[in-house]
């Protein structure tokens, strides 16, 4: 069992001010600072997230949400209590630097409060868009699991590293494949990247894990533009092979 509240909420720790108080509102936009990228949020039912960039679709409106232990889903019929926005210019220096010695951090963001001691922050950047769940939950919370659906056109397309299981050492090759040739048992690691009708490419990944699953992507079904996450489960036991393959040999019914 991991602490999902240190985890998340311990990155954003000093930067949330007081929030402004919601309208009976559905419906939020983040936009860039260049104003290219427009993220929308729809809250009612099950959050959904779709963008846009140069008002060309990058992915459609696609569901978000977790389920947390004691039946609690952030993401999901969730009432919006307050929001607040802020520009974010900085600079990160990476301890260890690779491809640059100084990254820009520059976006537009928005937190979104819910009354159940949980919330959403998304940022939208010049050249892409994040999201994050975070909770103000006491305590160490149990993840069950995550779910996101990636919703895209029929006629796009994705570099599929496809996985064979979770143990992966993410040396896989990367077929072109049509989105809807993606069948419910394939399986890849991120990231993936999708070649989209309208000339746009678009990759997916994740980041910043402190004691969290991996995400890997699914199909749904044949003939189906829509693919959603899957994670291992938390590890009780292991057997290890060798120096670089360790099984997991007794999951648990939660991921985090």
């Amino acid at each position: 069992m991991k602490c999902l509240r240190t985890a998340l909420f311990l990155l954003f720790s000093g930067l949330i001010a007081a929030g402004t108080s919601a309208a009976e509102k559905e419906t939020y936009h983040v936009i860039s600072p260049d104003k290219k990228t427009d993220v929308q949020i729809d809250t009612k039912g099950t959050i959904k997230i779709s963008i846009q960039y140069n008002k060309k679709e990058v992915i459609a409106p696609s569901p978000v949400w977790m389920e947390l232990d004691q039946q609690r889903t952030p993401g999901r019929n969730a009432s919006v209590r307050s929001t607040e926005t802020r520009s974010i210019n900085e600079t990160l220096t990476p301890v260890v630097p690779e491809k640059r010695k100084v990254v820009p951090n520059v976006c537009n963001e928005l937190t979104i409060q819910f009354t159940q001691n949980s919330g959403l922050k998304v940022r939208a950047y010049n050249d892409g868009a994040a999201y994050r769940f975070f909770t103000t939950l006491p305590g160490e919370v149990t993840v069950k699991h995550e779910t996101i659906e990636l919703h895209f056109s029929p006629s796009d397309s994705v570099y599929f590293p496809k996985e064979e299981s979770f143990l992966s050492h993410s040396e896989r090759l990367y077929p072109c494949l049509a989105v809807t040739q993606i069948a419910d048992t394939d399986m890849c690691c991120v990231p993936a990247l999708f070649m989209k009708a309208n000339g746009l490419k678009v990759a997916f990944t994740e980041a910043d894990l402190l004691d969290y699953a991996g995400l890997y992507l699914k199909g749904t079904a044949r003939g189906t533009p829509i693919l959603h996450s899957t994670f291992p489960p938390y590890a009780l036991e292991e057997s290890v092979e060798d120096e670089r393959t360790i099984w997991v040999s007794k999951g648990a019914g939660y991921i985090a």
